[in-house]
C-alpha cells in the first residue's frame, strides 16, 4: 500500500480531532492513513505540525537537473552513466564514482 502524506491542514485537523476525545483509529479511517502515524503526530505535536529538518548530505543537483537528467536517459535507454555524465552539462559537479 502505497503510503498517503498528510498536507498541513489535515495535520491540523488531526489534533483538533484528537483534542475533542476522538479515538487514534478513528481518525485514521477518516483520513485513510494507518493509525500509528496519528498517534505519532499527536505525541510529538508541540505546537506545530509542520516536517521538521531530516539530517543528510544536501543534493548536488536541482530539481531541474534531476528532470533533464531523467529526460536525457528516456531519448537514449541505452546510454550508460558515463555516457549520460558527458552529455549532462554539469558533469563536473557530478562524478560517476559511488564514493563522492
Amino acid at each position: 500500500m502505497a503510503r498517503r502524506k498528510l498536507s498541513i491542514a489535515e495535520r491540523w485537523q488531526v489534533v483538533g480531532m484528537a483534542n475533542t476525545g476522538l479515538s487514534c483509529r478513528r481518525i485514521a479511517v477518516h483520513f485513510g492513513v494507518n493509525h500509528t502515524v496519528i498517534i505519532r503526530l499527536v505525541q510529538r505535536q508541540t505546537g506545530s505540525v509542520e516536517d521538521r529538518p531530516r539530517a543528510g548530505r544536501p543534493r548536488k543537483t536541482t530539481p531541474r537537473e534531476d528532470r533533464n537528467l531523467s529526460r536525457q536517459a528516456r531519448l537514449k535507454p541505452f546510454s550508460s552513466a558515463e555516457q549520460l555524465r558527458r552529455l549532462w552539462p554539469i558533469g563536473g559537479r557530478v562524478s560517476a564514482d559511488c564514493d563522492t
